[in-house]
């Protein structure tokens, strides 16, 4: 009789180790999303106009972004046969302005993605995996005054957005 109480408890603890629920809360969801999942878009900015061109409005929204200290504006007098003719304007980000900055060579941030709202998080057990779903919206960076026109693949409203997340020996990770 001990024996088989014995067995009985065994296989009780066993069963119940071996069926552990994962989980994900909305936090820990919330807090991954907020940290992991960066959107952005970027748009092709000149870098420079002059004063013969009528990019007075550009030239404006840089000496703009100089005040800020996110650009440094500098000119050059151009010269054609001796004779001044016009004014070269360039700008360079400033390590400020950098973060707005694309690794190419004239790109910069002009909306960036913020998560607003957890709407839900559906586990699958056997998989070890979720799915987060997500309400967002975009704010616009100082840049985004540049773009004169609404491009397209600059997303400028909010929605809702689903994300796989997988469970891995170090914790939950969006999956890429």
């Amino acid at each position: 009789m001990k024996y088989l109480y014995l067995s009985i408890l065994t296989i009780i603890m066993l069963t119940c180790s071996c069926t552990s629920k994962i989980k994900l809360s909305d936090t820990e969801a919330l807090k991954i999303l907020k940290e992991d999942y960066k959107k952005y878009c970027f748009i092709q900015v000149n870098d420079e106009t002059n004063s013969f061109t009528s990019n007075k409005p550009t030239l404006a929204i840089f000496r703009e972004l100089e005040a800020q200290g996110l650009v440094t504006v500098s000119q050059e007098q151009l010269y054609i046969h001796g004779r001044p003719s016009t004014i070269r304007y360039t700008w360079k980000p400033t390590e400020k302005g950098k973060q707005y900055k694309s690794k190419s060579t004239s790109k910069y941030k002009m909306t960036e993605l913020v998560i607003k709202d957890l709407i839900g998080v559906s586990i699958s057990q056997e998989d070890k995996t979720a799915i987060v779903r997500f309400s967002y919206g975009y704010i616009y960076t100082p840049f985004k005054k540049v773009q004169s026109r609404r491009i397209g693949g600059c997303k400028e409203n909010s929605g809702e957005h689903e994300l796989e997340f997988i469970q891995y020996d170090t914790g939950w990770k969006i999956k890429t």
